[in-house]
């Protein structure tokens, strides 16, 4: 029985490599010569590399020193481990290896060696006399250990072994090991000469200040450089590629945090009713406190008075903040009617918490600006800085790929392990494929323009491949405005008639004033009338669809949100194609068909019109890491989630009855369930 199981797996999995299509034949333009930003990867036959794992230790304090909690922590304590092991390097000669041997180290628990080490114990002793100011600085007074010993799993990795990738095993089930080691040993060189600061997964960061973009609030543009390691055909014979890209991030501008608060204010000393919205921006920022640089912490919040009416207990009597660090430290402080801050770090039971004052606090350097903390005006800035020219992106990627030293003959990191990268390999020759056709109702075909591939103007006057009768829908707007709207609405019905659209007559114009109470008591009614469809119009500046979407959901009416401001556009201005993209959405979102796409000739197998070909797609969007606080609520409350806001998953199919409709929902489910989620749908419709 084990038999025929293995062979009947064998037999499918032969079908699934069966099924895998060639690179497409039919272009328009066969020999185009272009740029990639893809480099090929050579190994010399032969060469290995030595897998270690590392244990960094603070001996004094024992605490662990290869993990953070947050992007300032992460990035001390790689900069501590980094140290650390340079001296533990010193100390033992180098590990005990020959002469020109190098190693990779992630700054964290990785570390890979061009030979064997050669050491009588695996943990190397450091006293606080062996390590720089740096390490005394933020460590203190403080004993430390290094420990290095063989990876139990992969000990030795045979660099030019490539065998999982010609059987195609890989696209089941691939070990990543040579594709990571070749991504830190391609970041080596830029580490070891300080020139970039890994931040991230696969991120590289310029440290030279004089490099970084300020954009005002404290926060400042950082250019960058996304690398990856991936494996190419390579006309039969698979090589590994290195793969970069240019990147632009916020990051906080490592400084004292009273410079920060002053720049979020525009240059004037906050009042107290500022400080809520400085901590919106600072939340969770690690600083280092600049009277004991050892000591860093989370931002948690600033209290609800200034400092001068918070009361500090110094040598039995209780005296005002200021007066207490001056009394204490010597330190005359500032600005005393600012408030006092506190970390956002757990106090144990019975013991005070301890305040800090904003003065004397210093932001810690490599810290991005999370997502969820962007403002319009720095999300627009973020767009543009990293949308550009292809010239001017190439340009920035091959200066970043000189600083890196990927292609420098004399990377000693590179060399020893035997890998070059082929500077002139990027050259490639571009296959331009032929634009699909695109059929519309009473097989009507338009081929796009070549050029382009535009078919826009081609298919003006055709109508929708597919409709459906809206018999009954309403419009929602603002009182005020109901003239547009009922201008807006005509021109829409007309327009939409003649791409074969069936609506009813003009719809009723329902006023309509958001309200919390105000949404599902209109929902409701229009549950109660069988209204199938509802258009909100409505001024940009309205926060309103959110709960529009919320409510479509919930009561299963089909939903479209137009702006006040298009509306005027197309009413006014005579804005056609304005009109024309909503009028496609008002078709597609009620299960009408725009178009349906001729596939070129070698992707007829791939066609939709016989029903045979079934198109999955599935994504999840995971909610941003807990903060200091939420992890806390979840120890205290006995969670083991990853965080309190779930993750989103969205899945589409071709599943309707047109073949070329797709359908789609969302659930939501804590992390680790969806992740099993799309694991078990994987398995099951792939059966792998």
């Amino acid at each position: 029985m084990s038999t025929t199981t293995a062979d009947k797996k064998e037999k499918r999995k032969k079908r699934k490599l069966k099924a895998i299509a060639e690179p497409a034949k039919d272009f328009r333009i066969k020999d185009q010569h272009g740029l990639c930003s893809m480099f090929l990867i050579t190994v010399e036959k032969g060469k290995m590399a030595y897998r270690y794992d590392v244990d960094v230790q603070n001996v004094t304090k024992q605490k662990n020193l290869s993990k953070g909690a947050d992007d300032g922590q992460r990035a001390l304590h790689r900069n501590i481990c980094y140290e650390l092991l340079t001296v533990a390097y010193g100390k033992t000669n180098a590990f005990g290896m020959p002469v020109g041997s190098e190693i990779v180290y992630n700054c964290k628990s990785l570390m890979y060696t061009s030979a064997p080490i050669n050491m009588a114990e695996p943990k190397i002793l450091i006293s606080n006399d062996d390590v720089n100011e740096y390490v005394r600085t933020y460590m203190g007074v403080a004993d430390f250990s290094v420990s290095v010993t063989p990876n139990a799993q992969c000990p030795v990795l045979d660099l030019s072994d490539m065998e999982q990738y010609k059987s195609r095993k890989s696209m089941f089930d691939e070990d990543r090991t040579l594709r990571t080691f070749l991504e830190m040993a391609l970041t080596q060189f830029s580490i070891n000469n300080n020139q970039y600061a890994p931040v991230g997964v696969g991120k590289l960061y310029e440290i030279t200040p004089e490099n970084q973009v300020n954009v005002g609030n404290g926060i400042v543009m950082r250019s960058g450089v996304a690398k990856g390691v991936r494996i190419v055909h390579n006309y039969g014979d698979p090589a590994p590629a290195l793969v970069l890209d240019t990147k632009v991030s916020p990051f906080y501008e490592a400084q004292d945090l009273i410079a920060t608060i002053m720049a979020i204010t525009n240059g004037r000393q906050p009042q107290m009713n500022d400080w809520p919205r400085i901590r919106a921006i600072l939340g969770d920022v690690r600083v280092e406190v600049a009277y004991a640089r050892h000591r860093t912490f989370a931002l948690g919040r600033f209290m609800d008075r200034p400092m001068s009416e918070t009361m500090c207990s110094y040598q039995g009597k209780k005296l005002p903040m200021h007066i207490y660090f001056q009394r204490r430290y010597g330190i005359t402080l500032e600005f005393p009617h600012f408030p006092a801050v506190m970390p956002n770090t757990p106090v144990p039971k019975g013991r005070q918490t301890e305040l800090f004052p904003v003065e004397q606090l210093i932001i810690m350097e490599d810290q991005r600006l999370p997502m969820e903390k962007l403002d319009k005006n720095l999300t627009s800035r973020l767009l543009s800085a990293n949308s550009i020219l292809p010239q001017e992106r190439f340009d920035k990627i091959i200066r970043h790929a000189n600083e890196m030293g990927v292609f420098d003959q004399t990377n000693a990191v590179l060399r020893a392990f035997g890998i070059s990268v082929d500077v002139t390999s990027n050259r490639i020759v571009i296959g331009v494929r032929s634009s699909p056709r695109i059929r519309y109702a009473n097989n009507q075909i338009v081929t796009p323009s070549p050029d382009q591939a535009d078919w826009r103007k081609a298919s003006g006057q055709h109508q929708y491949y597919e409709t459906h009768e809206i018999c009954n829908w309403i419009v929602l707007c603002d009182a005020r405005s109901s003239v547009l709207v009922g201008k807006f609405v005509d021109t829409l019905v007309a327009a939409a008639r003649k791409k074969g659209m069936i609506l009813s007559n003009r719809p009723p114009i329902m006023p309509f004033t958001p309200s919390n109470r105000g949404w599902p008591d209109m929902f409701e009614r229009c549950v109660n009338r069988n209204i199938e469809f509802i258009m909100l119009i409505d001024n940009k500046t309205e926060d309103t669809h959110g709960l529009l979407k919320y409510y479509e959901a919930y009561y299963k009416i089909v939903t479209q949100h137009i702006t006040l401001e298009r509306a005027k556009d197309v009413v006014t201005h005579g804005k056609a194609q304005t009109l024309e993209n909503i009028i496609h959405k008002v078709n597609c979102k009620n299960f009408g068909l725009n178009y349906v796409p001729l596939f070129e000739r070698s992707a007829e197998r791939f066609s939709f019109d016989k029903g045979k070909i079934l198109v999955v797609g599935y994504d999840v969007s995971h909610p941003p890491a807990a903060t200091h606080q939420e992890r806390r609520m979840m120890q205290v409350k006995g969670l083991t989630c990853e965080s309190f806001d779930p993750s989103v998953v969205g899945i589409c199919a071709n599943m309707a009855k047109n073949p070329h409709n797709l359908l789609a929902t969302i659930f939501i489910k804590n992390r680790v369930e969806s992740l099993l989620i799309l694991g078990n749908w994987r398995k099951e419709l792939l059966g792998f």
